[in-house]
């Protein structure tokens, strides 16, 4: 916009000469006419106040000059302000006009009521954007938005996590090309073509196995007829689906673990009743089975309502400090009696000294816990020992070691579930409920401590359990 200040200015010198021009034509016609004067005269006159006409005629012009400049200077300043507008980008400040000067009141007071509306709506619009995008980037969906020519245009953090791409791997490249995924794809095409939200799970398979739901809402322009957009808003559900399958899994071994002994139960009461009463041998013998199943049972709710108050942190630790060995013996004496029917050696090597800060039922539910599961998992005459341990930083260690059969590396990670048997005939065999691991672990992260275990198929297991000193 520079050529409208060259113009003006231009003009502006044109104006001054013809201006002063006129001036001395009107003066020359006024003496001419309105003194009478001829010609000669007129012409004595000039030539004896040549200077004094040419000094007048220039202070005339200049001041002229200067009073124009001063009129077009707040459109000079319009031409600056415009060309930041228009080629910068930039808002300037408020422009200034002279107090009491109302002849550019109009021009200058417009055009910076123009900037401030300008320079207002874009500071809101800044701000709203800065909002947006926290929200977005923040969100824990994924949300992808597909312009018109079926390209990738907009992600958030979300999307990296789930699809496992960058958003430099996604922006600009077409749907296709960066998701990978057929179903997802041919979602977006549907939504295009039919202009309809489509809603449904897909199963993506990198970087690892995840369930999620899908929305595809189609965007349209002002019209509302043609499709100019698909927003995708990916929802991970795989936590969900998994506590689901638990779910089931759990119901579904509840009712076993509940059927079993009430149905041999049933049936050894109905067999006495047809008679069998009448032999005391089978007597004392039915009624032995019934009374352990009966036990089996009651140890099955009694888990059932520990860990239903464990899981609902429905528990109160509280903690004492207290030697650890005497513990360890007291544990096991109370198993001695399975310890002995296996013939297993059972060794306490925790110090005599070792003192611990804990809850100590809770750490005796624990502990017997991990020993009952190493005696039915160990084989008769093998070996179990008991150590313990105070690191760096004052975290209490306690180690319970088998000879017994060991742990798949599969299994190691679901041992913790409730009613999850890595050998489902054996524990049953022994009286075991499936819970027992699982009220370890609840019981362990209740202290804030962590429970690990290091197994080798046929070469026994180690469990580790980790308590942090000064736990609050």
């Amino acid at each position: 916009m520079n050529f409208l200040r060259e113009k003006y200015l231009h003009r502006m010198v044109l104006f001054h000469l013809l201006f002063s021009l006129l001036f001395f034509l009107v003066f020359y016609l006024f003496l001419k006419k309105d003194l009478q004067l001829d010609q000669s005269l007129i012409v004595t006159f000039l030539h004896k106040n040549m200077w004094q006409l040419l000094i007048l005629f220039f202070v005339f012009y200049f001041g002229v000059y200067y009073y124009s400049k001063q009129a077009l200077k707040p459109l000079q300043d319009i031409n600056k302000t415009m060309d930041k507008i228009v080629n910068r980008g930039q808002l300037p400040r408020r422009l200034n006009s002279k107090n009491g000067d109302t002849n550019n009141f109009l021009t200058v007071g417009a055009i910076s009521q123009l900037v401030e509306t300008i320079d207002r709506q874009l500071k809101i619009i800044e701000e709203t954007n800065i909002v947006l995008h926290g929200v977005i980037e923040n969100m824990s969906n994924s949300i992808i938005l597909v312009d018109h020519s079926k390209r990738i245009v907009l992600v958030n953090q979300a999307t990296e996590r789930i699809l496992g791409y960058q958003k430099k791997e996604l922006l600009g490249k077409s749907h296709i090309e960066a998701a990978r995924h057929t179903e997802m794809s041919g979602s977006i095409e549907e939504c295009f073509k039919t202009g309809r939200n489509i809603i449904k799970e897909l199963t993506l398979y990198y970087p690892d196995k995840k369930n999620v739901q899908a929305n595809f809402a189609p965007m349209r322009n002002e019209k509302k007829q043609e499709v100019i957009g698909v927003v995708v808003i990916l929802v991970d559900i795989t936590e969900v689906k998994t506590v689901e399958k638990m779910r089931r899994d759990f119901v579904a071994n509840v009712s076993h673990e509940l059927k079993t002994p009430i149905t041999s139960i049933s049936g050894f009461t109905e067999t006495l009743l047809d008679g069998a009463y009448e032999d005391k041998q089978t007597l004392i013998e039915f009624l032995e089975i019934i009374q352990s199943e009966s036990n089996r049972l009651l140890r099955v709710v009694n888990d059932l309502l520990d860990l239903t108050k464990i899981e609902e942190k429905n528990i109160e630790l509280k903690k004492e400090r207290f030697l650890l060995k005497p513990i360890i013996d007291f544990i096991i004496s109370t198993l001695q009696h399975k310890i002995n029917i296996k013939n297993l050696n059972v060794t306490n090597h925790v110090a005599d000294n070792f003192w611990i800060e804990a809850d100590k039922g809770k750490l005796s539910q624990i502990i017997i816990n991990i020993m009952d599961n190493a005696i039915i998992n160990t084989p008769e005459k093998g070996d179990i020992i008991i150590s313990s341990a105070l690191n760096n930083n004052k975290d209490f260690f306690i180690s319970i070691r088998d000879s017994g059969i060991g742990i798949a590396k599969a299994d190691q990670k679901r041992i913790f579930e409730r009613f999850y048997r890595v050998d489902k005939s054996r524990s049953r065999e022994n009286g075991g409920t499936g819970l027992g691991l699982s009220i370890v672990k609840h019981l362990t992260e209740a202290h804030q401590g962590t429970i690990d275990v290091v197994s080798d198929l046929g070469k026994g297991s180690t469990f580790i359990l980790t308590i942090p000193q000064n736990n609050e």
